[in-house]
C-alpha cells in the first residue's frame, strides 16, 4: 500500500497547549497527524538506565511516581486531566535512554521530590491508539514484523516519509483523563524531521 498524501483542510484540533497541527494524514479509517510543540516545562520522576544497552528500571521509577500521592504531593500548575510517559533516546543506543512520567506543567515552582525537565521545540506524528487507527496502521505496515509502539510508530514515520528525530525529542504516550479518573484514550507521539521530498 503507497503512503498516504497530506491534507492541511479540516484539520483535527490540538490537544495541549504546546501544540500546533501542521498537516493530517488519513487513509483506510486512520489518522495520523503532523504536529509541532513549543518548548515545554515537564515535572514528574525520570530514571535513566545505567548503560546504553539497558532499560530504565521502569518499576522503581512507578513506585517512586506513586510515592509523591502517597505523600500528598501535587504539581502546581499541571494539564489538567492529562499525564505522560516520556522515553528518551529509544530510537538510539548512542546514549541511555531515560523513562519520565509526569505533566506538563506552566509553574518551575514544584513541591520537592518532583523532577524537572524541559523538552524542546520540535515535530511529532500523532496517533490516537483507536481500533480504526490500529486497523490502518496494521495494513499500511502488513509487510512489517509486529512490534512494540515505538518501533510501531517509528516504521509508521518512515513508511509516510518521515526521517526520525533519534536525539533530544522523547517518543511519547499521552493519556487523557475524565474528571471522576476514568480513562478517556492514549495518544502517541513520534519525534520526526522534516519529511522527505
Amino acid at each position: 500500500m503507497s503512503a498516504p498524501a497530506a491534507t492541511t483542510f479540516d484539520l483535527p484540533p490540538s490537544l495541549h497547549p504546546q501544540e500546533t497541527v501542521l498537516e493530517a494524514y488519513s487513509w483506510e479509517g486512520a489518522q495520523a497527524v503532523l504536529v509541532e510543540w513549543e518548548k515545554s516545562h515537564w515535572c514528574g520522576k525520570l530514571r535513566y538506565a545505567n548503560t546504553n544497552r539497558e532499560q530504565p528500571d521502569t518499576n522503581k521509577l512507578f513506585e517512586e511516581f506513586y510515592a509523591l500521592a502517597e505523600a500528598d504531593l501535587s504539581p502546581n500548575e499541571p494539564e489538567e486531566n492529562w499525564h505522560a510517559i516520556l522515553c528518551f533516546n529509544a530510537f538510539t543506543e548512542r546514549w541511555p535512554s531515560g523513562t519520565f512520567i509526569g505533566f506538563l506543567t506552566t509553574s518551575s515552582e514544584q513541591p520537592q521530590g518532583f523532577d524537572q525537565i524541559w523538552v524542546e521545540a520540535g515535530q511529532f506524528l500523532r496517533v490516537e491508539l483507536s481500533e480504526e487507527n490500529q486497523g490502518g496502521i496494521h495494513s499500511l505496515l502488513a509487510d512489517t514484523p509486529p512490534q512494540d509502539l515505538s518501533q510501531t510508530m517509528a516504521a509508521l514515520a518512515e513508511k509516510l516519509g518521515f526521517p526520525l528525530r533519534t536525539t533530544k525529542l522523547p517518543f511519547a504516550e499521552y493519556f487523557r483523563y475524565g474528571e471522576n479518573g476514568s480513562p478517556l484514550g492514549c495518544w502517541l507521539y513520534v519525534p520526526v524531521l522534516s519529511r522527505k521530498k
